[in-house]
């Protein structure tokens, strides 16, 4: 088992906005309206260029499972919200499994 942070890439996006979108996930967002493509494509666009947030795909095995954030990056770092994920289940895989995988790894679950 291999897990790898990559960082948010443009190419990203629609993997992105389908997790975001998903019933296990949208309950959590800020806002819990349907997001559609060009609202997720002004969002992307701002995140990307944002110093003080960054955004990485998780990869299990290669496989895109999840998105990780940690914001509160400027200055010192004082003040850093600390790392948060959207596990998302890859099938046959129990979510506390990734979380606590990822856990290990220095970053921690829900976002």
């Amino acid at each position: 088992m291999t897990i790898v942070l990559r960082p948010l890439e443009v190419a990203d996006s629609a993997q992105v906005l389908t997790w975001r979108n998903s019933e296990t996930v949208a309950p959590y967002m800020y806002t819990s309206h349907r997001i559609e493509p060009d609202e997720h494509a002004r969002w992307l666009e701002a995140v990307i260029a944002c110093d003080a947030k960054r955004y990485w795909i998780v990869e299990w095995d290669d496989r895109p499972v999840g998105l990780a954030k940690w914001s509160g990056l400027t200055g010192n770092g004082a003040g850093a919200s600390g790392p948060t994920t959207w596990p998302i289940r890859p099938p046959a895989v129990a979510a506390s499994e990734l979380v606590s995988s990822i856990s290990s790894c220095g970053t921690s679950s829900k976002g």
